[in-house]
């Protein structure tokens, strides 16, 4: 590849990064938001509130639509006990 393909990819990912991304640390935060914060609501789900919830300080958002279907949420259920070997009466 040419040096200044090279260069280009470079500029075109460090570009995306500084506009859609952010650190993982920031990336972070809505969970810990979600865990820790006394005003952080049961239930709620919490991101990104920056453009388009791709970044920026937590706050409340709109679960996606999937998050609803409690088909997948029981398979992840089982899933997930079955990994862990961690069991829960529910």
């Amino acid at each position: 590849m040419k040096r200044t393909t090279v260069l280009l990819s470079r500029g075109a990912v460090y570009w995306s990064y500084y506009v859609l991304g952010q650190s993982a640390e920031d990336g972070a935060l809505p969970m810990l938001y979600a865990a820790t914060s006394l005003s952080a609501e049961s239930g709620a789900c919490y991101g990104p509130s920056g453009r388009d919830e791709r970044k920026g300080l937590p706050k409340r958002v709109e679960s996606s639509k999937a998050s609803h279907d409690e088909e997948t949420a029981r398979r992840l259920w089982d899933v997930s006990s079955e990994l862990t070997g961690v069991r829960f009466n529910i």
